[in-house]
C-alpha cells in the first residue's frame, strides 16, 4: 500500500472544483493508497506541509494552481524530494500540465495518474533564489497575479485584464539587468523579463 500525503489549496479553482473532493480521495485510495489530506491554511503552507511530513509518505499529491505548485516545489527539501504528484485545479488550466500530456478533462483521472504515473525527473530554474518550475518574470503587469485577491481570480481568468493593466501604468519603472552567458553579455533596463525553463 503506497502512503500518500495529499495537499490541496480549497480556495484555487471554481467554487465547484473541491464539491468532487470525495471522489479524488477515492480514486486515489481505489489505486491501493492510504491518503492523508492536508487544506493549506495560509499562503506558503503547502510547501512548509511538505517540510514537515513528506518523509513520512511515499507520495506527495498537491492540488491547486500555480502558487500551491510552486510553494510545493520550493518547500521540497532538495537532498530528498518526494515523488510529487500534480493535480492541476486552478483556473485556467496551466502550461505544465499540458506539456505533461495530463488528462486534464477529468479531476478522478488526474488524481489516479498522480499516484499511478511513472515519476520523472524535471529541470528547475532558480530565480534571485527561489525556485521555479517553468517561468519566473519580473517587471510590469507581473504583479497582477500576486495582487489579485483569490476569490476574484477564476472571474479574472475568463474577463479582459485591460482596465487592470491600465491602472499598473503609472507603476511601471525599468529594471536594470545583466545577463551573462557563455558566449554573450546583455545589460540594460528592461520593463518587464521572463526566465523561462
Amino acid at each position: 500500500m503506497q502512503r500518500v500525503l495529499f495537499i490541496y489549496n480549497r480556495h484555487a479553482g471554481k467554487n465547484k472544483t473541491w464539491a468532487s473532493l470525495s471522489d479524488i480521495i477515492n480514486a486515489m485510495t481505489e489505486q491501493d493508497c492510504l491518503v492523508t489530506t492536508y487544506p493549506t491554511q495560509y499562503r506558503g503552507d503547502a510547501g512548509e506541509a511538505i517540510v514537515r511530513w513528506s518523509g513520512d509518505f511515499d507520495r506527495v499529491v498537491v492540488a491547486g494552481g500555480d502558487g500551491t505548485l510552486s510553494e510545493a516545489v520550493a518547500g521540497a527539501p532538495p537532498a530528498q524530494p518526494p515523488c510529487l504528484g500534480d493535480i492541476p485545479a486552478g483556473r485556467p488550466p496551466t502550461t505544465l500540465p499540458k506539456i505533461l500530456n495530463l488528462p486534464l478533462d477529468s479531476l478522478t483521472d488526474l488524481a489516479v495518474t498522480a499516484v499511478t504515473g511513472v515519476p520523472c525527473t524535471h529541470d528547475m530554474g532558480r530565480f534571485n533564489g527561489q525556485p521555479f518550475l517553468y517561468v519566473a518574470a519580473f517587471g510590469a503587469f507581473t504583479e497582477i497575479a500576486y495582487s489579485t485577491p483569490q476569490k476574484n481570480k477564476t472571474f479574472w481568468a475568463t474577463t479582459p485584464m485591460c482596465w487592470r493593466w491600465s491602472k499598473s501604468l503609472s507603476s511601471i519603472k525599468p529594471y536594470h539587468i545583466k545577463v551573462e552567458s557563455e558566449d554573450q553579455t546583455i545589460e540594460g533596463d528592461y520593463l518587464y523579463g521572463m526566465v523561462s525553463n
